[in-house]
């Protein structure tokens, strides 16, 4: 296993290829859709703030473009107390194993009521298009890692510093959650070392097709 400094230090040394074709086509594509995403972002913030009696947004650390750290934002859909989730694991050693090694849970207990709907159609990962306009992701790329998670990557997370991290990407459409951890990390690095207008394209042409199918999203 390749030491965490050592990983960071080959991280921020990456040098990403210049594409300026696909940073063009984030910020067309990201400001456009933000007109059309601003209306359900205020509803979304509403419902999380009157139902689920919320501070509607948060943001997160996340590993983008050459290994460097940045906020991401998004609307929230869990309750912030971490005692939910221990609780819940400590009876439950099998889902304790999966939630270690995949960060997911097909039952989560801190998804609130307003927050299961937010996910299900992708709408609180609307305020991403910011990230996007900002430089910080790109419409399609890797789902973006916290910092634990791509380190427990090893040296399999390093190809992610080659790109932006994606709004949308690979696995994002083809089962999300569903599948494996080995799975997602083949589709992410297939993605950061073949990534081509052609493959972004095809993407974003299947996103909406995944989203109202919601397979996979929790």
């Amino acid at each position: 296993m390749v030491e965490i400094e050592g990983l960071l230090a080959a991280a921020h040394g990456a040098r990403p290829p210049l594409r300026p074709w696909k940073r063009l086509m984030d910020v067309a594509v990201a400001a456009i859709s933000s007109l059309f995403a601003l209306p359900a972002v205020l509803v979304a913030a509403l419902l999380v703030a009157v139902v689920d009696r919320h501070f509607p947004f948060y943001t997160d650390v996340r590993v983008g473009i050459g290994g460097r750290p940045f906020r991401c934002f998004k609307i929230r859909t869990m309750d912030a107390d971490p005692r939910i989730l221990e609780d819940y694991l400590a009876e439950r050693l099998a889902e304790r194993e999966t939630y270690r090694k995949t960060r997911k849970l097909t039952f989560d207990p801190r998804i609130t009521r307003v927050g299961a709907f937010l996910r299900k159609s992708s709408i609180d990962e609307f305020p991403q298009l910011w990230n996007v306009l900002h430089g910080e992701m790109s419409l399609v790329g890797p789902r973006p890692l916290a910092p634990a998670e791509f380190l427990e990557r090893g040296a399999l997370g390093l190809p992610l510093t080659l790109v932006r991290p994606g709004l949308t990407g690979l696995w994002q459409t083809r089962g999300r959650s569903d599948l494996t951890i080995r799975r997602r990390i083949a589709l992410d690095n297939f993605y950061a070392e073949h990534c081509s207008p052609a493959l972004d394209i095809g993407v974003l042409l299947r996103t909406p097709l995944a989203v109202l199918r919601g397979k996979g999203a929790r």
